[in-house]
């Protein structure tokens, strides 16, 4: 990506993560995940990409929202945080499901945009798994309207911080 250097428009150089650190914390305590963070040498004060894929269906609501808190309160700007997530209906479907791990499903939301912007995200952006940008050629099923409450859906989610 571009030169170095600012100004003239040109962005600056991609900077790939230079180390990757595993971090085991209780999610449900947003408190002790920013402490044990920073611990390990997190700089809130550069922008960071979060990513929650396949995790927030597994958490109880609270811990969903002090997660999005967390992850917004240790976020500069120019930071992103992307997530799936499912609607409350999958929820109940995987709750039923035969499947012991689906029936561990706790949390979906039927409003994704305002869980995020409920917790300081901006910029927010959802997109269904099908729909031309959550797609790739790999969806071959009818993809659910929106309008179409009592349909299971999977959603990518994006917010940002300007």
């Amino acid at each position: 990506i571009g030169g170095r250097g600012g100004g003239g428009g040109v962005e600056p150089a991609l900077t790939l993560v230079e180390r990757k650190v595993s971090v085991g914390v209780d999610l449900s305590d947003s408190t002790l995940l920013a402490h044990r963070l920073q611990e390990e040498g997190f700089d809130p004060e550069t922008p960071t990409v979060w990513l929650a894929e396949g995790l927030l269906m597994y958490l109880e609501a609270e811990s969903v929202e002090q997660l999005l808190l967390c992850t917004r309160a240790l976020s500069a700007p120019r930071s992103v945080l992307l997530a799936s997530m499912v609607n409350a209906v999958a929820v109940e479907k995987a709750q039923k499901a035969t499947s012991p791990l689906m029936q561990t499903w706790k949390w979906g939301s039927d409003e994704p945009r305002r869980c995020f912007e409920t917790c300081g995200w901006s910029d927010v952006s959802v997109v269904q798994i099908g729909e031309p940008e959550a797609n790739f050629g790999r969806w071959t099923k009818e993809i659910p309207s929106w309008e179409d409450k009592d349909q299971s859906r999977t959603m990518y989610v994006k917010g940002s911080i300007a």
